[in-house]
């Protein structure tokens, strides 16, 4: 079966976005407990060391979140587990050690945190803080997806369209799992299902549902959705699709060029301003987080 030749465009998510692991939106524990106070157990002082990875209610440092999340850590907490091995892996806040922090989130996985499986999964794969096992790490990714984990069904999505990973070439063995991972919220998802569905190829055709799955997927941060959002958006109103086009090309879609070159001189320079605010805007929007829980 032919792969449609947009999909070909898309580009593989980075290591950094296959690790994120978002919880529902939540209120600002820092905000409303005063730092003054000992958090005593293990949920406290995640929470307490997220606030000070965020810099929500008290000054951000990734330095002392590190410290919150490993006496938390210590204590059996899996989201402080999971956080920590996050910032090893990264060097935020402490040297750079990819051999903790896949110790860490491992540790966390192994006792049944779900994106913690998953992000096991990628750091085999990848062989990132521990020797390369692709058959290991697709193992891990199928018990995050088992348990409803939208990252992991989206790359076994990925995976399975695309013949990656170990896994057989087989795009209509991979719609479930795109499907799925598209109802969760996940952007890469949300972006591929809609182009499916625009091509009418794998999927019948479906012009309405595509678009308003790109218009998700642009939301919640999938530069390909951007780009075909802001597409759908030039047909009518050029000063509202220039924000999503600006997002495109910040994710690197390069076929966003050719719109900005078609949407820029349609705009005044002050639409020009307005738009570039209301990027920021959306775009922050759609990270709460680094990464983290």
């Amino acid at each position: 079966m032919n792969i449609p030749s947009r999909l070909i465009l898309r580009s593989a998510l980075s290591t950094l976005a296959l690790l994120s692991a978002p919880m529902n939106p939540e209120h600002s524990w820092a905000a409303q407990t005063p730092t003054s106070v000992s958090a005593q157990n293990a949920e406290d002082q995640f929470r307490l060391g997220r606030a000070y990875e965020r810099g929500e209610g008290v000054p951000q440092s990734d330095a002392i979140a590190g410290e919150w999340y490993l006496n938390a850590a210590d204590q059996g907490n899996l989201k402080a587990m999971h956080n920590l091995g996050v910032l090893f892996l990264t060097g935020r806040g402490t040297p750079k050690d990819p051999i903790q922090g896949y110790r860490w989130i491992r540790k966390a996985a192994d006792r049944g945190d779900a994106g913690s499986a998953y992000a096991t999964g990628i750091l085999l794969i990848k062989g990132e803080g521990v020797a390369k096992n692709t058959a290991e790490g697709v193992g891990w990714l199928r018990k995050a997806a088992d348990t409803g984990d939208a990252n992991a069904l989206a790359r076994l999505g990925q995976d399975t369209y695309f013949g990656d990973d170990g896994i057989t070439k087989d795009p209509k063995a991979a719609l479930p799992f795109i499907q799925a991972a598209a109802e969760k919220g996940n952007p890469w998802a949300c972006g591929i299902l809609g182009e499916l569905l625009a091509e009418g190829t794998v999927l019948p055709k479906d012009t309405a549902s595509a678009n308003s799955l790109f218009q998700k997927g642009a939301q919640l941060g999938d530069p390909a959705s951007q780009f075909e959002y802001a597409r759908i958006l030039m047909n009518s109103d050029p000063v509202k699709a220039y924000p999503w086009i600006k997002l495109a090309l910040l994710g690197h879609e390069i076929r966003a060029n050719g719109l900005m070159l078609e949407c820029r001189p349609a705009l005044t320079q002050q639409q020009i301003t307005d738009g570039d605010t209301e990027a920021e805007r959306i775009k922050l929007g759609y990270q709460p987080g680094v990464n983290t829980k």
